[in-house]
């Protein structure tokens, strides 16, 4: 994208959406800078002049509890870790147990917030996101389902 004196805002709303299941979820980090890891499924791909991701939430059907890792890799091709968080059991499948909002100042303290306090990320051209659960897998047939909220620029 060019650079303008004129500002720019986000034009295409964006919906993302993974599944984690028991095919799918276990890994170990060993040096995530420059390893390969497998068992991550990719949440977001961004558009072609970046996107801005406004909410990642996170439930679980699951009776235990996960770490989930949230991890971002630009074009580069080199995995960067954002964090590791706590998905309780049954999270957000259950009343009086909600979803987990990874986007906060808790989970990921260095994150950017708008004028109103909300907390978001932008992701350069070309980048993707990553979710995945440490060590212990998901027990089948439940799921981890992740929805990320943003526009592309």
């Amino acid at each position: 994208m060019a650079l303008t004196a004129t500002p720019v805002f986000p034009q295409t709303p964006k919906s993302y959406t993974a599944t984690i299941t028991n095919a799918t979820s276990t890994f170990t980090i060993t040096n995530i800078g420059t390893s390969t890891v497998t068992g991550l499924v990719s949440v977001a791909t961004i558009g072609t002049n970046g996107s801005i991701i406004e909410a990642i939430n996170v439930a679980s059907t699951d009776s235990v509890s996960h770490s989930l890792v949230l991890a971002f890799l630009p074009t580069g091709g080199v995995l960067y870790l954002l964090a590791t968080v706590t998905i309780p059991a049954s999270s957000g499948a259950v009343a009086g147990t909600p979803p987990v909002s990874l986007l906060n100042s808790t989970n990921i303290p260095g994150t950017s917030s708008d004028a109103n306090g909300n907390r978001f990320l932008y992701i350069p051209a070309s980048g993707l996101l990553y979710v995945g659960v440490l060590t212990t897998a998901v027990t089948s047939p439940d799921v981890i389902s992740v929805v990320a909220t943003g526009a592309d620029f």
